[in-house]
């Protein structure tokens, strides 16, 4: 497979699920809500300040967040890849298939609520912003210091 197409296909993939996820955060804005409460009662009939109504649907928390959350660095290292060399990408490639599988796993395994078996644990949005800041940073620190040692080698 070569290069642009291995960059492609994901960054395809994360604007699905950086759009999915939008969708499933927003539950009540695109009627996917099976159950929805009032948080702040405000005023009935105020325009200035109305009740809020929230869901009660795990799915935002459990799927719509770290789409949403994990899409964003992902999008912005996969552009960031289609403008670097080949041995860059390569190098990036070999951190990605080790950091993405044990990132995912987190994620998934990290409790909905926070604290799970034991106390004090990240819950599943903390999770997905903490691993996909850490991509983000070793990320571009891959491209920008292998870019550099390129560049001092061939020049």
């Amino acid at each position: 497979m070569n290069k642009k197409r291995a960059i492609i296909t994901p960054l395809v993939l994360s604007f699905i699920g950086l759009l999915v996820g939008y969708v499933l955060i927003n539950p009540i804005a695109f009627s996917l809500c099976r159950s929805e409460y009032i948080y702040h009662y405000g005023d009935l009939g105020s325009i200035t300040n109305p009740p809020t109504i929230g869901c009660l649907d795990p799915i935002m928390e459990n799927i719509g967040e770290p789409l949403l959350i994990g899409s964003i660095p992902i999008i912005v290292i996969f552009l960031a890849l289609l403008l670097v060399g080949e041995s860059i990408f390569i190098t990036w490639q070999k951190f990605a298939k080790i950091y993405l599988p044990i990132a995912v796993a987190l994620i998934i395994f990290a409790p909905s609520d926070g604290g799970g078996f034991f106390p004090g644990m990240f819950d599943k949005e903390i999770t997905t912003w903490f691993v996909s800041g850490l991509y983000l940073a070793v990320s571009l620190g891959i491209i920008i210091f292998k870019g550099i040692k390129l560049r001092r080698q061939h020049g």
